[in-house]
């Protein structure tokens, strides 16, 4: 007996493709449960860019464009506009695409999804990326804005995971706080994320683009949550014991704020910020690291950028927030937001190659073993089953909802 094919409305707050994590993570799904043979509908905003709608076995929706919010990430004012196209874009996508379940990342499109399953009944699947009672207030630096943005999160937390038919959390630290906030342990299942293999799994470098440098890399975007300052900040003291160490942040997009810092503390010729030109530069960056860092401390969200630097086989060095995630791992671990230890750390994986080479074989090992789409997007299924097991299905209500909407959009 064949396995059922299920309609996958896949939608997320954002332009889609982009080289950003969770982005990364919706393209990677999304194309396995394709290849496992269901019928997926990514519903997201325009992109910023010229990114392709020719996502093998995917259809991609988007958003008309909206002036100023196309390739919108964090708060911005635009965004209702952008998610009020969305809900018009998603509801659309439902009722004409004979769609079984709506699987919504992040914190807005579970939102917009729950006014679609109210005229439609098609039930929600909740994928949390992280809680934005630990990240929202990371964006913004008055004092006053950050407990705002903090209650906000917080609210949030407690009210968007619930509503959902299941909830995905990607680690045991989140679902562990989703239960202390309500979320039914048997209505949530800890599925990590998966992370696509590097094409080259060899780590021979043919045009060293770094000669006679201990490559120290960051690769991944500059959100303030991220908070690469500290990396930058650290480059001084690791300098004095490591005259030859490179920093090399590699990110789709330039910064002015932290090119300022850079000159500020006078190592301009000790830091490089590169423009990363796919994901290709990025391997080529990883392949060539000596030591690989992740400075965030936001501990609720799962890096991305962590699968792939433990694909690549480098030494990683990670403050706890971003390690917590991970569990038991083969990380260097420092405390959040040390300047001091996260120098330290790195200076003593630079001079310690044979144990970075074990660190390197170790994380590897660990994402075939935990981190394979091909394993893990069963699993996103058996959750599709369950849900569609026990969800009742109303008549369809999606063209009354349509109607609505279009009333409620220009």
């Amino acid at each position: 007996m064949s396995s059922p094919s299920y309609g996958i409305a896949m939608v997320a707050s954002g332009p889609f493709p982009a080289p950003r994590g969770s982005q990364v993570l919706v393209r990677d799904l999304a194309l396995e449960l394709a290849r496992l043979g269901h019928r997926v509908h990514v519903v997201a905003y325009a992109s910023s860019g010229d990114a392709p709608d020719d996502i093998p076995g995917v259809r991609v929706h988007r958003t008309p464009r909206i002036l100023g919010g196309g390739g919108s990430f964090g708060p911005r004012p635009w965004r209702l506009a952008l998610n009020l196209a969305l809900l018009r874009t998603l509801n659309r996508v439902v009722r004409r695409h004979a769609i079984d379940i709506i699987h919504a990342h992040n914190y807005e499109a579970p939102l917009l999804a729950y006014v679609i399953r109210r005229f439609s009944g098609v039930p929600v699947v909740y994928h949390g990326h992280n809680l934005m009672g630990d990240e929202l207030s990371r964006y913004f630096e008055r004092p006053s804005a950050r407990r705002f943005a903090g209650y906000v999160g917080e609210l949030l937390d407690r009210t968007v995971p619930r509503r959902a038919d299941y909830v995905v959390a990607l680690s045991e630290a989140m679902a562990a706080h989703l239960r202390t906030l309500g979320v039914a342990a048997e209505r949530m299942q800890v599925i990590p994320p998966g992370v696509s293999w590097p094409a080259d799994a060899g780590l021979s470098v043919e045009d060293d683009a770094y000669p006679g440098a201990k490559v120290i890399a960051y690769c991944g975007n500059l959100d303030p949550y991220q908070e690469i300052p500290t990396l930058v900040q650290a480059m001084p003291e690791i300098l004095r014991s490591e005259p030859e160490a490179l920093l090399v942040i590699a990110s789709h997009a330039r910064d002015a704020a932290l090119e300022a810092t850079v000159r500020q503390l006078g190592i301009s010729g000790r830091v490089r910020l590169e423009v990363a030109d796919g994901f290709d530069a990025v391997q080529r960056l990883l392949r060539r690291a000596d030591v690989v860092v992740c400075p965030r401390t936001s501990w609720s969200g799962f890096p991305i950028k962590l699968l792939n630097y433990m694909a690549a086989g480098r030494p990683i060095v990670a403050a706890a927030g971003a390690a917590r995630a991970l569990g038991e791992a083969p990380l260097v671990v420092v405390p959040d937001g040390c300047e001091v230890a996260l120098a330290a750390a790195i200076v003593a994986t630079l001079r310690d190659p044979a144990n970075g080479a074990r660190l390197g074989r170790e994380g590897r090992r660990r994402v075939r073993e935990a981190h394979d789409w091909q394993r893990l997007a069963p699993r996103v299924v058996s959750v599709y089953a369950r849900v569609l097991a026990t969800a009742g299905r109303p008549a369809q209500m999606a063209g009354a909802c349509e109607k609505v909407l279009q009333k409620a959009v220009v």
